[in-house]
């Protein structure tokens, strides 16, 4: 009976403390996974908010030919603008944290300040363009959009299958401590087991012989 239930105690003690550390290590997976997933999507909306601004230079020159429409659609390049370079800071934080592509972001985010003084310069001081403006000012400045277009798809990409990696690492190692906790407690079981049967034998031996 002692031996019963010390092997009982035993497997408790186990159980627990695997239970302790599956959870444990659970959690940090999934503040990980967090953090990437996190990541990806600041880094999809840092896209968005730069295809907005895109399009948003687009209206400026096809439907700024008057002050008002093209105060309108410069103030929206503008904001789309500092959205996306809002969103590249804190995409920044994330990816060294998760410790991928923060150099890319750090260069995209130099780029997109650049790129914004391009555009400034090539607009110069006026207030309104008319189609012939337009095209000269579209000339100055024409593709110029395509690498840090090209720059935030490959950042996310990396972040994608980083994100991927860490998911399936997770699944792995869950597994793996489930294998490991069933074998340990299985062993102890086992051992209990033949413990106590030894312990029987020897004292219906010793009962034999008196």
């Amino acid at each position: 009976a002692g031996l019963l239930a010390l092997v009982l105690v035993a497997n408790g003690v186990v159980g627990l403390f695997g239970l302790h550390y599956a959870n444990t290590t659970h959690l940090e997976s999934f503040a990980t996974l967090e953090l990437a997933t996190d990541a990806l999507e600041t880094a999809r909306n840092a896209q968005v908010h730069f295809k907005k601004q895109v399009q948003e230079w687009k209206n400026i020159l096809i439907r700024g030919d008057e002050a008002p429409e093209f105060a309108k659609y410069h103030k929206a390049f503008v904001d789309e603008g500092k959205l996306a370079q809002a969103d590249l800071v804190k995409l920044q934080a994330l990816t060294e944290k998760l410790g991928v592509a923060s150099k890319q972001v750090e260069q995209v985010h130099q780029g997109l300040t650049e790129l914004v003084g391009k555009y400034d310069l090539a607009l110069g001081n006026v207030t309104k363009l008319d189609a012939a403006a337009a095209d000269l000012v579209d000339q100055k400045v024409r593709g110029i959009d395509r690498k840090p277009t090209d720059d935030l798809d490959a950042i996310v990409e990396q972040i994608h299958q980083r994100a991927r990696a860490m998911r399936e690492e997770a699944v792995r190692q869950t597994e793996s401590r489930y294998q490991s906790l069933r074998k340990v407690s299985m062993a102890g079981t086992t051992i209990g087991i033949l413990m106590v049967l030894a312990f029987l034998g020897i004292s219906f031996a010793n009962s034999s012989k008196a």
